[in-house]
């Protein structure tokens, strides 16, 4: 599936993209490839992602990590994005998180076990096909 043209870019940072395009039934948050130097820096991108949808033209919600940096599995990062995923189920009732290989998937799916309305995948037809 190609990036849509007509996508409006709701928020930019270091570490994270938001998009929408009108009319799609769902919202694209996009990990850039630059690493967290530090925790703090996680917890601090979170938030301003959370607050730059706080009111979201939509419930539902792409999570591409493709092009992010490798996964982390220390625990304070753990927690740190348990915090983050949290935030993601109160702010969208549908997410949908595209990752680039198995390994990826394994993580995520460990992370997220538990949750309802998720869909862990490497296709992104299917995560659409999921959100719609």
């Amino acid at each position: 599936m190609e990036h849509p043209t007509s996508m409006g870019e709701l928020f930019r940072s270091d570490y994270y993209v938001v998009a929408w395009r009108q009319g799609e039934p769902f919202l694209r948050l996009t990990r850039t490839a630059k690493a967290f130097a530090q925790l703090a820096d996680a917890e601090r991108a979170n938030r301003e992602v959370a607050e730059a949808v706080r009111r979201p033209p939509t419930r539902r919600v792409l999570v591409d990590l493709r092009h992010g940096p490798p996964g982390r599995n220390d625990e304070a990062f753990e927690e740190t994005s348990a915090r983050w995923r949290k935030t993601l189920g109160e702010l969208f009732e549908r997410r949908a998180i595209l990752v680039k290989s198995a390994a990826g998937k394994l993580q995520i799916t460990r992370l997220t076990r538990g949750v309802d309305n998720l869909l862990v995948t490497q296709d992104e037809d299917e995560a659409a096909r999921f959100l719609s």
